[in-house]
């Protein structure tokens, strides 16, 4: 299994980004993209929260079967 480093602003942020991790896994660049895609990086807190998830260190994301997880490199 791939190591996984998370960055802890990324941590915090998360919940209030939640919505853009699906159950169908993606990579972290397309995360990435999809924050790009969804939210203006001019504003400080999702350049933060971006700036943060590129620091972390993981392949993949997705959204747990009951919901109640994030899954990395699953």
């Amino acid at each position: 299994m791939n190591q996984v480093r998370i960055n802890s602003l990324f941590a915090e942020q998360l919940i209030d980004f939640r919505h853009l991790v699906t159950f169908k896994k993606q990579t972290k660049d397309q995360f990435l993209q999809k924050i790009k895609e969804t939210y203006s990086l001019e504003n400080v807190k999702t350049r933060l929260f971006y700036a943060a998830c590129k620091e972390s260190m993981f392949n993949t994301i997705k959204l747990s079967i009951l919901r109640d997880h994030i899954l990395f490199n699953q």
